[in-house]
């Protein structure tokens, strides 16, 4: 009895980092201005926050808001793109989407193309790529504005299948995971202007309206990025006033009851041990 509750609790453990069955819930902290609010990633290797900014990405302090460091994408500029999308790889280099080339590919921290890395033209010509999270290394979704749907793709630019989104979206701009991992938010530039949830199989979760959260002004989200250790969301926004909001998520409801039946099932296994002894 003490080993099948341990496997229970074990398997109740690893679902809440797997699955989401609600809307997450989400606390608007702060905000810091920036030049332009197109994509977002979050770097963990320095702590920054990276948007993209025409031909560049632009590194910066999240407790101050302050720029560290601009870092032109050699490809960009030469070929005269616009990056829309950043990601950050599990290698530490960061996935980009240049809408005026329609292509999706690797650069690493110096902002050179990484020679074998991730680079493919989308397979649809009319596609305008503007989301992307990264899933694992040969595995993430892309945002396209054009249909306001997500699409999974590998490594090589081949879809997997998975295809959602245009139902529930307005206008589908930029792509992230949750800090927990099991869920996905869409920024939609729409009416209103909100963040909509997923689950990783494209099940609508619900919708988060930006200015009942706090935000105020003419809003306009453009990506989404998370730092899991903090647990916070990050936000860009394009419109008047360009800007970097940062939400703390909290896991929905159901996670802390399922992290309550697992901690309660090692504690009863524990007990009986005890009493045994």
């Amino acid at each position: 009895m003490p080993i099948l509750l341990a496997v229970l609790a074990i398997s109740i453990t690893f679902s809440l980092s797997t699955s989401a069955s609600a809307v997450s819930v989400l606390t608007f902290v702060k905000a810091f201005p920036v030049p332009d609010g197109e994509g977002v990633a979050f770097d963990p290797a320095t702590g920054y926050v990276v948007l993209t900014n025409v031909n560049s990405l632009e590194f910066y302090d999240v407790t101050t808001g302050t720029l560290q460091s601009t870092v032109p994408v050699a490809d960009a500029v030469a070929g005269g793109g616009t990056l829309r999308a950043v990601a950050t790889l599990p290698n530490g280099n960061f996935l980009v989407s240049d809408s005026s080339a329609d292509r999706v590919y690797e650069v690493d921290g110096t902002g050179a193309t990484v020679g074998g890395g991730i680079d493919f033209l989308t397979l649809d010509p009319q596609l305008d790529p503007r989301g992307i999270a990264i899933l694992s290394s040969n595995r993430f979704f892309i945002g396209d504005q054009d249909t306001d749907q997500i699409t999974e793709y590998d490594a090589a630019g081949t879809m997997l299948g998975l295809q959602f989104g245009d139902a529930a979206i307005g206008d589908c701009e930029g792509l992230g995971l949750s800090p927990f991992g099991n869920s996905l938010f869409v920024a939609d530039d729409g009416t209103p202007d909100q963040l909509v949830e997923f689950d990783l199989a494209g099940n609508l979760l619900g919708t988060h309206d930006l200015l009942a959260l706090g935000l105020t002004g003419d809003i306009d989200p453009e990506g989404i990025a998370a730092d899991p250790a903090t647990g916070r969301l990050f936000v860009s926004n394009d419109s008047g006033q360009p800007q970097v909001a940062i939400f703390q998520v909290v896991p929905e409801p159901s996670t802390f009851a399922l992290a309550a039946l697992a901690l309660l099932a090692l504690g009863f296994s524990a007990w009986r041990r005890r009493r045994r002894a």
